[in-house]
């Protein structure tokens, strides 16, 4: 599900793409659109598997394993 603070965050027309689903499973990668009413309309994209950032700046490896 995608966090209602990203939502929130939508100005009308505002879009949004992120991958959902579980990592390291397939995922996939949606787009949000905010419309004028403040409804979110939402669109599948495609199938995606994301491979997370490790190290500076990224996940650390005791993260991942967590995850698993």
């Amino acid at each position: 599900d995608v966090p209602a603070p990203l939502l929130e965050q939508l100005a009308v027309n505002g879009r949004l793409v992120m991958p959902v689903g579980q990592q390291p499973r397939m995922q996939r990668l949606w787009r949000v659109r905010r419309l004028a009413d403040g409804a979110f309309r939402y669109e599948t994209l495609e199938r995606v598997r994301f491979v997370p950032l490790v190290g500076a700046g990224g996940w650390q490896a005791e993260e991942l394993a967590e995850e698993q």
